[in-house]
């Protein structure tokens, strides 16, 4: 049956469908009338069925919905509609069903996405059990309502979308079936004059399907071209003696793993089934245990022990997996981003660019890959294809799908399609260069984990089309240099990029293994690939990033050297924490102040713990973190240069910037804050932090230093020293003005405060934090120094005074009788004076030896 005979005949079907299942299909809406619904109008420019339709001006209402609807929705599996769409805007509105719940906090409901990509009349068919379930909705036998809407949930109305709405229609149509690509379909896809399908050609004119199958799998079996990263059936030789063959043994017995939690699935493996949420279930809520299940890594599993021992029992069990998830997961009608999709676009796109052909290539001449099987797995694939050409997104989340399109019009050039998915694929790419990738090489979310999802997508279209000789533009490869950088010049001096934004701590060496292959002419890239043995270290050591705000403060080259990266940027494109000037410490072979980087995507206090300020190096005012989310993505973008002062010399770093986004609570804009930050090479850093409370209010400020050793305390100082015995340590240690106070938490539950992240993001473990106090009206300054000891050695800081009475200077004493004296600026370069030394700058420093002679006069940011 084709497409079009499918679409004219939907209703009829529609109808036999539900007699078939003893349910009547139930009218919510005919849509003759707006006096059902809230929002919209009655009009008769385009009718599906009846009198009129439902005129939706997205531009003029981001909202409609039916006034009334019926509470009990057990005897229906689908809720369908048509749509009517005069222009395909490419925008996205949400389906949403309250199912309020008593017990839990936040709304309760059911969703699902519509993307207004096409022209012309469509029904819309929404499967009810696949729909997504935020939170902890009652069921499907308590609805309470009925709504479209066009913002929120990252959507923001498109003025020009215009839809109309008809028939909106509950129904029992029983379980999906796929593949839904027919073989009709699938032949008529093909391009039969493709060089090798003259067989599949001849037996299909000739009206044979099954010897049109048989020929086209045998074409798959034995095609020369396109190339994968190894030969179709290669196994081990020679084989292993011993081969890790726990994993797959698992897999055949249905114990599948997803994000560390393992659930031992029945004779049928449940692909919509999410362990997280399933009654009874100790986890925390999680969506990606489901979407992270059908990534499929357990048949990479398989395909490993495929490859090892030849052992046919793990190419059956691939087989029936895959043909059963095709059977069971049939291509949606949405883009299916909701909870317990197996359709999820990026999951789309993963499973395009790696496991599907991995498998493939595995398994397809292994007997158990019967013609029939073979078929099916590839109407999967093009299915996969056809899934991404509608459904695609934006952010890092295009250049999966962008890389998944990619690989599949490249390794199915048989399609008609296939040349429209590569340039659509690269079309997206190389475009997504320039709009997710700043001047600075720097990607628009700002996190160091994906950052490196896009560049290695961004890569692995490079490599296929390399690997198949399909042209690039000539500036593909270029385009994606200045992405290494952030690797070069971020990176601590363990050679790993801090985890910041939702980014876990990660070890640039690898990646830039691959850089300097890309560019030789990169001697840095060399250097860090080779650990110093080869190349040369980067020309300069402290580094901004000055569209993501990143400031890089760093003595030097040697895994020893001292460094600090500073937030000084904007809110992320997505996966942001509320962090802005949040302090990460390296010095000394290690890690000293920290940020905390990801965490499982659960619904839990630990999650949104560790993306909120409590768990940054920044301030809370009046126990109220920073509160920059609620905005539209694209007002988190740069479009400039940030302008916040940053001077680098061989002597000083010097950076200053301010948060004026506002705190949550009442405070909101009430309270504005600066910090400064004065990097004195190479041993110490001076932060001063200014609060200005703008409503002539009394605030209280805590800032917290977020640390992974014991402490040692001296309250009465404001001073605290951690406790590592075999690795450096850090004293901060403030000025110890009137009201300032310092306490350590650790493990606090109620708030949550005082805690990391294990390895693998599943559990956490407790750290202690130190929180600094003080409360002012008008302008209060808090100054700190952070000077860091290397392994054995002690506090190198005897003390810390004030200097002058504005709040704005201190001198530093160190234990070996050495001292510095420093001055900050109220605002902007200011005449500064400390003793007869002068000058107009931000910060002015002076040293002085242990026996009582001058050393280094910094002027800093003059």
């Amino acid at each position: 049956m084709s497409r079009l005979l499918t679409l004219v005949s939907l209703p009829l079907l529609l109808a036999l469908g539900c007699q078939a299942q003893g349910i009547a299909p139930l009218v919510l809406s005919s849509c003759d009338s707006a006096a059902d619904w809230t929002g919209g109008l009655a009009d008769t420019k385009y009718v599906k069925e009846g009198q009129a339709s439902l005129k939706w001006e997205h531009g003029k209402a981001d909202r409609i919905g039916l006034k009334s609807v019926p509470e009990d929705w057990t005897a229906y599996d689908r809720l369908s509609f048509w749509l009517y769409s005069e222009k395909a805007t490419g925008s996205r509105f949400l389906v949403l069903l309250p199912s309020e719940n008593p017990a839990s906090e936040g709304m309760d409901y059911y969703s699902g996405s519509v993307t207004v990509n096409f022209t012309g009349w469509k029904r819309i068919r929404l499967y009810l059990p696949r729909l997504g379930a935020s939170r902890e909705p009652l069921g499907w036998g308590q609805i309470q309502g009925l709504s479209f809407t066009a913002s929120g949930w990252g959507n923001e109305p498109n003025p020009e979308t215009v839809v109309w709405i008809d028939d909106v229609t509950l129904t029992k149509e029983g379980k999906d079936r796929g593949p839904r690509m027919t073989d009709e379909e699938l032949f008529e896809g093909l391009n039969l004059d493709y060089p090798g399908l003259e067989k599949t050609a001849a037996a299909y004119r000739a009206g044979n399907l099954v010897a049109a199958k048989h020929e086209l799998a045998e074409y798959y079996r034995h095609r020369e071209k396109p190339v994968w990263w190894f030969p179709a059936g290669q196994k081990a030789d020679p084989k292993p003696e011993n081969p890790d063959l726990t994993g797959a043994e698992k897999v055949l017995k249905h114990e599948l793993r997803s994000i560390g939690i393992s659930y031992q699935f029945g004779p049928e493996i449940d692909w919509n089934y999410d362990v997280t949420t399933a009654p009874g279930s100790t986890y925390a809520p999680n969506n990606e245990w489901t979407w992270q299940l059908n990534r499929h890594p357990h048949w990479a599993t398989l395909a490993r022990a495929y490859y090892n021992t030849g052992d046919e029992r793990y190419a059956r069990e691939f087989v029936a997996e895959m043909t059963q998830w095709v059977r069971d997961c049939p291509l949606p009608e949405d883009a299916a981003n909701g909870a317990r999709s197996a359709w999820r676009t990026i999951e789309t796109g993963i499973r395009s660019s790696g496991v599907l052909w991995e498998c493939f290539y595995r398994f397809v001449l292994s007997p158990e890959m019967t013609d029939e099987a073979l078929v099916t797995y590839v109407k999967s694939i093009a299915e996969h294809a056809q899934h991404l050409m509608s459904f695609h997104t934006g952010g890092n989340w295009l250049t999966m799908e962008g890389n998944g399109l990619f690989t599949v019009g490249v390794m199915l050039p048989e399609f008609k399609a296939a040349e429209q998915w590569r340039q659509s694929a690269l079309g997206w790419l190389y475009s997504e260069m320039n709009i997710q990738v700043y001047p600075d090489g720097v990607q628009v979310e700002l996190s160091s984990g994906y950052h490196h999802v896009s560049l290695s997508n961004f890569l692995g279209a490079f490599k296929m089309a390399q690997l198949n000789q399909v042209p690039l533009p000539e500036d593909y490869l270029k385009r994606l240099e200045k992405m290494y950088d952030f690797d070069v010049y971020a990176a601590a001096p363990d050679r790993k990029i801090p985890g910041v934004q939702d980014g876990g701590y990660t070890d640039v060496r690898g990646t830039l293994r691959t850089a300097a292959q890309l560019f030789p002419e990169r001697k840095d890239f060399l250097w860090y690939a080779t650990d110093g043995k080869e190349g040369e270290p980067p020309a300069t050591t402290s580094h901004v990033f000055d569209y993501a705000g990143y400031y890089i403060l760093r003595s030097g080259w040697d895994s020893d050297a001292t460094y600090m990266l500073f937030d000084g940027g904007p809110f992320g494109y997505g996966h942001q924490h509320e962090d802005k000037l949040n302090m990460v410490v390296h010095a000394y072979g290690k890690l000293l102040l920290i940020d905390p980087g990801n965490y499982q995507y659960e619904r839990s206090k630990w999650r949104s713990y560790f993306i909120d300020s409590p768990s940054h190096n920044v301030t809370l005012v009046d126990g109220e973190p920073q509160r920059r989310r609620g905005q539209s993505r694209d007002s988190y973008l740069t479009k400039e240069p940030l302008t916040n002062p940053w001077v680098t010399t061989p002597d000083y770093d010097y950076v200053e910037a301010s948060f004026t986004d506002g705190f949550g609570g009442e405070v909101k804009t009430g309270v504005t804050q600066t910090r400064r930050v004065l990097f004195v090479k190479p041993g110490y850093w001076v932060v001063l932090d200014t609060f200005v409370a703008t409503n002539g209010k009394e605030h209280s400020y805590d800032t917290m230093f977020h640390l992974d050793a014991p402490v040692l305390l001296d309250a009465d100082k404001v001073r605290l020293f951690t406790g590592n015995e075999d690795a450096a340590n850090l004293c901060i240690a403030a000025r110890p003005d009137a009201g300032l106070s310092l306490k350590i938490l650790e493990g606090q539950e109620d708030p949550v405060q005082g805690w990391l992240p294990n390895s693998g993001l599943q559990s956490v473990r407790k750290a202690p934090v130190g929180i600094f106090t003080i409360k002012g009206t008008g302008t209060t300054h808090v100054l700190y120094a952070l000077v860091p000891a290397k392994a054995g050695q002690a506090d190198l800081v005897a003390s810390v005074e004030a200097l002058g009475t504005a709040g704005l200077g201190a001198r530093i004493r160190f234990t070996d009788g050495s001292e510095s004296q420093v001055v900050f600026a109220e605002s902007g370069p200011a005449k500064l004076q400390i003793g007869d030394a002068t000058a107009t700058a931000r910060a002015l420093l002076l040293e002085k030896h242990a026996d009582g002679t001058a050393g280094r006069t910094i002027i800093a940011a003059p």
